[in-house]
């Protein structure tokens, strides 16, 4: 995966910071019983998000996820909306 989060109201990512975003994800079919094609699928992401602090932000981007199967002639592509809410919590041990 290839990702890139750009802040877009400040200099750099600190809280209260608006930012685009983008990544892409290629899958790669593995093993001896590939029948046309080693490719699979892949997942291009843009979007906006705006992190709260350092372990809250919040994303709305749009998905283009282009699948080819594995006879390799069908070929799906999805077009979708995501919205996501992300949390990091830290299960470290703090002294």
């Amino acid at each position: 995966m290839l990702r890139i989060q750009i802040p877009l109201t400040k200099k750099e990512m600190t809280d209260g910071t608006l930012f685009f975003s983008a990544s892409d994800e290629i899958f790669l079919n593995v093993g001896n019983k590939i029948a046309a094609n080693i490719y699979d699928q892949n997942r291009a992401i843009i979007g906006l998000g705006w992190r709260f602090n350092k372990n809250t932000n919040i994303q709305f981007a749009y998905l283009n996820h282009f699948i080819e199967r594995s006879n390799g002639i069908a070929k799906e592509n999805n077009h979708t909306f995501l919205s996501t809410l992300n949390f990091n919590i830290d299960f470290s041990a703090k002294k």
